[in-house]
């Protein structure tokens, strides 16, 4: 097979180059170990308050084996792909204020593919961009590209504002070293949270976190919490992380205008007025609406 006549290091420092050509803000590589992870995610699900999301204790085999997800996967390309913007609404979180991230994301990883297929020919893979039962905070984490805060989000030393994605490969790179936590001693999105919804360091209370109540809406909780005016997701505790100072605007992701609205305007929108003025978002993967 063509692509199997490479020089590891050189094809290694050539894919983390092209990344960056492509405008991926980091790229690492890792292997497909997760055993380190197994632990904590499967008490995870068992958890009574993660009940509702029965979908992560669907393909829970390939979650926790990326060979399973592609057989033959031998190394993994984590892509991050930066995309804070100064918020045009403080009732929608900043990653569905722009244009949907899903296809953007798999498109350069796709096309980061190609380069590496036009360099060495022919080898198999797949690319992934939050579709696909894969643990990427925790595959970014080893990847070096960054590190799980105390509010689960994975930080890096460009901020939280990150979109991952990733490529499964039969191809044997040279893996990077994992992140090391750079949290310290640092409690300020324990202490911001609206709701109190981080419990302790790395624990969620989902039935009080706002992102998840507001972007699903059959929770039991969705009408018991105060929403706090927030439409679609929420940011508040990576916009008080001390690490978020270091964020670039994006240069990629467009803000959509019409989501520039009072939130009595936002929840009185029927279903027409949704569709019409979330198209080209996230919004439009979960078609929410508040009481």
């Amino acid at each position: 097979m063509l692509g199997m006549n490479y020089d590891s290091n050189q094809l290694t420092a050539k894919i983390k180059a092209w990344s960056e050509e492509i405008g991926f803000n980091l790229c690492g590589i890792t292997d497909t170990n997760l055993s380190k992870y197994q632990t904590n995610f499967k008490a995870s699900i068992l958890d009574k308050n993660y009940n509702e999301l029965t979908y992560l204790k669907n393909n829970l085999d390939k979650r926790l084996d990326p060979k399973k997800l592609m057989s033959g996967t031998k190394s993994i390309i984590v892509c991050a792909l930066n995309y804070y913007q100064k918020p045009i609404s403080p009732h929608i979180s900043i990653y569905a204020q722009g244009d949907d991230y899903h296809k953007i994301v798999k498109n350069k990883l796709k096309e980061l593919a190609q380069k590496i297929e036009t360099h060495i020919g022919n080898f198999n893979y797949r690319c992934f961009c939050d579709t696909a039962p894969v643990l990427e905070k925790a595959l970014a984490e080893k990847a070096g590209i960054g590190w799980i805060g105390k509010n689960s989000l994975l930080i890096t030393k460009q901020g939280s504002f990150m979109f991952l994605g990733e490529i499964f490969t039969d191809l044997e790179l040279q893996v990077d070293k994992p992140a090391k936590n750079h949290c310290g001693k640092c409690t300020t999105c324990l202490k911001t949270c609206p709701t109190k919804a981080i419990i302790k360091p790395n624990k969620i209370n989902i039935q009080k976190c706002l992102a998840y109540l507001t972007t699903e809406p059959k929770s039991q909780n969705h009408l018991k919490i105060d929403l706090h005016e927030k439409f679609y997701g929420c940011d508040e505790c990576q916009l008080a992380c001390p690490w978020n100072r270091f964020a670039k605007l994006n240069t990629i992701f467009t803000p959509n205008q019409n989501l520039a609205k009072p939130y009595k305007e936002l929840i009185a929108w029927d279903e027409d007025e949704f569709r019409k003025n979330t198209k080209g978002t996230a919004l439009r993967y979960k078609n929410i609406k508040h009481p």
